[in-house]
Formats: C-alpha cells, structure tokens, sequence
C-alpha cells in the first residue's frame, strides 16, 4: 500500500494517484488494488476483478448494450472531452477527524480522451501516514 508523508503537497498525493493510474494503465488491477486502502465497509467490495470490470464499462458494473470497452490510456496522450478534474480538497480542521483529511477527485482518460469516470479517494491517516482509500469509480 501507498503511504505518503503526512505533510505530503497536493501535488506528492496527486502523484501518489498517478503511480496507481499507471497501474491501471497497464491493466495490473491486482498491483493497484494492493497499492490503495480501503474503509472497512469497502474492503470487500473491491477487487481487482471489480475493478477491472467498472473500468472497461465505463463505470457500471454491467457490459454496456452497445458492447463497447474501455481502458484507461497514458495521462499525457489523452486528448478531447472535459477538463480532467484532479483536485484534492482537505477538510477544514471543523469538518476534520483522527482518521481522515480530506479527498481527491481524478477524472481518468479512457480510451485515449478525458472521460467523465473519476476516481474518488479518502485521504486516510493509518499510522502517522497518508494512505489513499479508494472509494469509488463512477461517472461524474
């Protein structure tokens, strides 16, 4: 699993995230489901298998009726649709609790153009640690 420094930038845990996009690029879903955490009520949830699945259909754990697939392509090359959102927003020390600091939103390019399927993730303290919880892939 992943750990970042808990003062970690915005950017040291983009970059966390983009390690686990490669991953997915080179559709080693086993290594990136190793490489992020997951809450509790999740880590059943998640597999390489699901996945893999949610990512070829564009979100939907169902094969889409025109048959079509996708994959998630290299950052650089993707071209087209929206603005690709890759935000991490921290809590306010408010809203904020022990275990977690905020979120991060990571539209993925599938298929070789921006995509409206982001990723979300808790950013989790485990140990004195950033640990990205993968909390769902979805369209947005």
């Amino acid at each position: 699993m992943k750990r970042l420094s808990r003062n970690a930038s915005d950017e040291d845990i983009l970059d966390g995230v983009r390690e686990w996009v490669a991953l997915l690029i080179e559709e080693r879903y086993a290594e990136a489901h190793a490489f992020v955490g997951y809450r509790a009520a999740l880590a059943e949830h998640w597999t390489p298998t699901l996945l893999m699945t949610v990512i070829r259909n564009h979100g939907s754990v169902e094969a889409r009726s025109d048959g079509r697939t996708f994959r998630v392509t290299p950052l650089a090359d993707a071209t087209g649709g929206p603005t690709p959102c890759h935000d991490v927003h921290r809590f306010d020390a408010d809203d904020r609790d022990e275990h977690y600091l905020g979120i991060v939103w990571f539209d993925l390019p599938l298929n070789g153009e921006w995509s409206d399927l982001t990723a979300t993730f808790d950013l989790a303290i485990d140990g004195g640690e950033i640990v990205l919880e993968l909390d769902d892939i979805h369209v947005m």
